[in-house]
């Protein structure tokens, strides 16, 4: 896992972190295309979770990110059930379907529902 791995550091750029997750985990865990996908680690930037976008085609994603990644570190840090964090899971976004209208599509809407 990355939470095992020292080397790994945050600060880097992307390009830097996408090239170390698919040499140091290899093509049957991460390739280099899925891994230019990783929206977030969490809770709060850790090692232990992350975030992948698996999604193909899915209109006003760019607008939300945001928003879900925020949903995503709060589900994390505070679980569902005890208010437990949540360790070595990948959550990937398979599909998402938003309101036409962006009044609708702010964080208010979008993060209870993520």
């Amino acid at each position: 896992t990355l939470e095992s791995s020292a080397q790994f550091d945050h600060s880097w750029d992307n390009q830097t972190k996408h090239r170390f997750i698919a040499d140091h985990f290899g093509p049957t865990v991460w390739n280099l295309s899925d891994s230019k996908k990783l929206w977030a680690f969490a809770p709060l930037n850790d090692n232990t979770n992350c975030l992948v976008d698996q999604t193909k085609g899915v209109a006003n994603l760019s607008e939300v990110k945001e928003s879900i990644v925020s949903s995503f570190n709060e589900y994390c840090t505070s679980g569902v059930l005890c208010g437990e964090a949540v360790r070595g899971v990948s959550w990937d976004l398979l599909d998402a379907k938003f309101h036409q209208d962006n009044t609708h599509r702010g964080p208010r809407h979008i993060i209870p529902t993520a």
